[in-house]
């Protein structure tokens, strides 16, 4: 059961695993957002006067999207597969902090839609966004472990 569950706190061992997965899940983010708040709007959620879809909708375009890429394309350059979704690269302190703000800002967005679909009962939206997270947290790993090399010490502890 440990190892199962384990293989999902690390990053495939192939590039293009992660890189279909997280493509997949870019391209189908701005359908998921339409679908989801379609669904909450059409089951009369939101008033009618009120700006209740536009605000999160365009906040999701303007800052989710671009950052989302922006961390897609930095995980999947120069990919070493394996790592665990808690590594840190204490020879680039810097660049770990700013690859995790950036994974959480965009982790506590996806969150935040993770908790609306599951309170709005759009079990659709919840399992995409469960997904969405769980990539956040791959793609993470992927850019902060950029440049590090892989040994057979640094293989049995993935936080080096």
């Amino acid at each position: 059961m440990l190892n199962s569950v384990e293989r999902y706190l690390r990053t495939p061992n192939r590039v293009w695993v992660l890189a279909v997965y997280a493509i997949l899940i870019f391209v189908s983010s701005p359908l998921m957002v339409a679908f989801h708040f379609y669904s909450r709007w059409r089951r009369g959620d939101y008033p009618v006067e009120a700006d209740s879809i536009g605000i999160p909708v365009l906040g999701y375009t303007i800052l989710y999207l671009p950052l989302f890429l922006l961390l897609l394309c930095a995980g999947l350059q120069k990919y070493s597969g394996g790592r665990s979704i808690y590594v840190w690269n204490r020879k680039r302190p810097v660049w770990s902090t700013i690859w995790t703000i950036i994974s959480f800002i965009l982790g506590y967005q996806a969150l935040a839609m993770l908790t609306d679909a599951i309170q709005g009962g759009i079990y659709l939206s919840s399992a995409f966004y469960a997904a969405q997270i769980h990539a956040l947290f791959l793609l993470r790993s992927s850019a902060v472990s950029r440049g590090m090399v892989i040994t057979s010490h640094s293989a049995a502890r993935s936080d080096v």
